[in-house]
C-alpha cells in the first residue's frame, strides 16, 4: 500500500497538465500512487495520459463536474493520507517530504503549506505566506476560504469518518467551492496545523472557475449551507477580504 495517494481531476487540460503530472513524479518521497480522473475531456488530455508510466487514470465517459472527480480519486485511493493537486497548478519537488513529516505521528488531520500565485504570461511569483490558526475553527472557516487544495495533505481516516457521516467526501450539489465546504466539514472534527514553506505553485489564468461570473453566488451556496441566515454577512466579510488580497496583488503586478 502506498503511503500518500495523489489525486488529480482534469478537464481539457491539454496546456498545463503535463508540468502538473512532471512535478509529481519529481517528488523526493517515492512512496506514492498518482491517480489521475480524467472527467470527460474533449481536448488532447487523454493522449497526453497515454504518454505516462505508471500511474492510474479513470475516465469519466462525460463531464460530471470537480466534485465527482475528486470523489472518484479518493474513492479508488490506498494511502494512508491525500493529496489534491489541480491539472493548473504543479509541486515543488521536496512537497510530499516536507508535509509528511508534519502530519506523520502527528495528531493534526490536515497540514497546509504555504504557495506562490503565479500570474498568466509572467515570470514572476507572488508568495502568498497563509494564516497561523490554532485551532483553526469552522466558524472562521466560514467567512473565508484562505487554503489552497493543491498546497494541502489530508488523512485519509479523516475523509473516512466525513463520509459515513455525511454520506460523501466532496459535495457534489455543488458546483463551485467543492474544497472550502470540506475544509469547513473537516474543522468541525480534526485539527489542522500550517507548514510555513512555499511547496506549491497555484496559476492564475483566464480559465479558472474562480473567473466565473457566477462565483459569488457559489461563494453565498457554500455558506448559507453551514451558516443559514447569517450567510449575507459571512458574504460581505469574505467579499471585503478577497478585495484586499487583489488590491494588494494590483500594487504588486503595477508599482
Amino acid at each position: 500500500m502506498p503511503l500518500v495517494s495523489v489525486v488529480v481531476p482534469v478537464y481539457n487540460g491539454e496546456k498545463y497538465l503535463a508540468q502538473c503530472l512532471d512535478s509529481v513524479l519529481k517528488q523526493t518521497m517515492k512512496d506514492y500512487e498518482l491517480i489521475v480522473v480524467n472527467d470527460g475531456s474533449r481536448d488532447s488530455t487523454a493522449g497526453i495520459l497515454d504518454r505516462y508510466r505508471g500511474i492510474r487514470v479513470i475516465t469519466h465517459p462525460r463531464n460530471r463536474g470537480v466534485a465527482k472527480a475528486l470523489n472518484s480519486g479518493t474513492e479508488a485511493a490506498f494511502g494512508k493520507y491525500l493529496c489534491y493537486l489541480a491539472y493548473d497548478d504543479w509541486w515543488d519537488p521536496h512537497k510530499l517530504e516536507v508535509e509528511l513529516s508534519y502530519i506523520e505521528g502527528s495528531r493534526f488531520g490536515v497540514v497546509y503549506s504555504d504557495f506562490y500565485c503565479v500570474p498568466e504570461n509572467t515570470s514572476r511569483f507572488i508568495q502568498v505566506n497563509l494564516l497561523n490558526y490554532n485551532p483553526l475553527s469552522a466558524r472562521f472557516l466560514k467567512t473565508i476560504c484562505f487554503l489552497n487544495i493543491s498546497s494541502s495533505m489530508v488523512r485519509k481516516q479523516c475523509l473516512d469518518k466525513l463520509k459515513l457521516m455525511d454520506g460523501y467526501f466532496f459535495d457534489e450539489s455543488l458546483p463551485s467551492c467543492v474544497d472550502w465546504d470540506l475544509w469547513i466539514r473537516l474543522s468541525k472534527g480534526c485539527l489542522f496545523k500550517r507548514v510555513p514553506v512555499c511547496l506549491s505553485y497555484y496559476r492564475l489564468h483566464s480559465g479558472q472557475m474562480i473567473r466565473d461570473k457566477m462565483q459569488p453566488l457559489y461563494v453565498l451556496k457554500v455558506q448559507h449551507k453551514h451558516s443559514g441566515s447569517r450567510a449575507v454577512c459571512y458574504l460581505r466579510h469574505a467579499i471585503w477580504k478577497m478585495a484586499q488580497v487583489y488590491i494588494k496583488w494590483g500594487r504588486y503586478r503595477y508599482r
